[in-house]
């Protein structure tokens, strides 16, 4: 079994820090880890123009991204070949409390 880990927050953050701590665990229950770092990674906004979906299902093609020079290939071939994904996101809190 393999268990991909996503994190999405700043290097060494908390998020990382948990996540890293869920891989542990499915690595003491004998799952292969891996963790990926999505900020350090070149992954560009989708553009909506619907060419994946017009592939996949109108021309039965592969669906596949018409943005090409970034990373988004990569992870998704990542999360295509794990059984279990891990995906951490941090929250910012950014306003003040009002009593």
């Amino acid at each position: 079994m393999k268990v991909l880990g996503l994190t999405c927050g700043r290097k060494m953050s908390n998020t990382e820090i948990l996540v890293k701590e869920a891989l542990m665990g499915a690595e003491e229950v004998g799952a292969q880890v891996e963790i990926v770092r999505l900020m350090d990674l070149n992954i560009k906004p989708c553009t909506g123009c619907n060419s994946c979906v017009i592939d996949l299902f109108e021309k039965a093609g592969s669906g596949e991204c018409v943005i090409k020079n970034d990373d988004f290939k990569f992870i998704d071939d990542k999360i295509h070949e794990c059984d279990g994904l891990i995906l951490g996101s941090p929250t910012y809190e950014k306003t003040r409390r009002v009593c």
